[in-house]
């Protein structure tokens, strides 16, 4: 990851200190509080994935 990457991530995080949710961005996410739902909907994507390559 690059400092310019790195940059990138501190401004958008100081952005939304005061907007919990999961706010996606174009090549990270910020989990800004107890996204429940959010978490649940990327695990159950990646357990999907895990088994779809497995059976190819």
């Amino acid at each position: 990851m690059s400092m310019n990457d790195l940059v990138n991530i501190r401004n958008s995080a100081a952005s939304l200190v005061d907007r919990l949710g999961a706010h996606m961005f174009d090549d990270f996410a910020i989990y800004n509080g107890s996204c429940y739902r959010a978490l649940m909907s990327g695990l159950l994507r990646g357990m999907a994935a895990n088994l779809a390559m497995r059976f190819r």
